[in-house]
């Protein structure tokens, strides 16, 4: 079986590129490349529609918004459903919200977004995340899931899970 090649990337709603990665043996993507996975979505909302995915023969292109910013995961990896790629990209940003925290999630002025996107460049956590062999925690997966995170992330989702249990009070 050939490797899966992966892309993923954030673009915020002004077509900014936050962090953009590739996995297996394939190429990052060039910026017209990024603007036009972009450009796809942004064409179908501005008519009334939602992009959820695009398929070829070799390759699926899955969407997935999140307030302004905009998550896009293309895959060579044909045997997993566009529906498990959406919920792979809903735990990509649940993790990165505890880790990175909703402020800094919620970009609305020009240098929110240069702080998010240098938080996500320094964020190791999100290619452990982004990978096809990790069990992800996602409140949408039914049944006990785990991280496979080095020590320094699982200490820091730690912390963060611990600050979300004392603003919910229920430690």
């Amino acid at each position: 079986m050939p490797q899966s090649q992966r892309l993923f990337t954030i673009v915020d709603e002004g077509g900014q590129t936050l962090v953009a990665r590739s996995y297996g043996d394939i190429q990052a993507p060039s910026f017209p490349t990024l603007g036009l996975l972009f450009s796809i979505a942004t064409f179908s909302e501005a008519s009334g529609f939602e992009m959820q995915s695009v398929s070829t023969q070799d390759m699926q292109i899955v969407y997935k918004r999140f307030g302004s910013l905009l998550f896009i995961m293309a895959t060579n990896n044909l045997l997993l459903h566009a529906d498990a790629v959406r919920s792979q990209l809903q735990a990509v940003y649940e993790g990165m919200l505890l880790l990175l925290g909703a402020e800094l999630m919620a970009v609305e002025k020009p240098f929110q977004l240069d702080r998010l996107r240098k938080a996500l460049r320094g964020c190791q956590a999100l290619d452990y995340f982004l990978c096809e062999d990790v069990k992800l925690p996602n409140i949408l997966l039914p049944g006990p899931q785990e991280v496979s995170l080095p020590p320094e992330d699982a200490s820091e989702l730690l912390r963060a899970l611990g600050r979300v249990a004392e603003a919910a009070d229920t430690q």
